[in-house]
């Protein structure tokens, strides 16, 4: 009885540290998603910036 008690504590635990792992992966690329679209925001906004200012020179 104790050594099954033992043996699923020991699947308990390996599954609980799969589970963190695979929450910080979840995590790292949610951050790498966020920080990319923030990039391609800052960019849109660039190139509008150099739009409006060639525009207006135009004009």
């Amino acid at each position: 009885m104790e050594e099954r008690v033992s043996r699923l504590e020991g699947e308990h635990s390996g599954m609980s540290s799969r589970l963190d792992d695979l929450r910080s992966d979840m995590n790292f690329r949610f951050n790498l998603l966020l920080g990319l679209q923030v990039a391609m925001l800052g960019v849109g906004v660039t190139l509008l910036g150099i739009g409006i200012t060639i525009l207006a020179r135009l004009l």
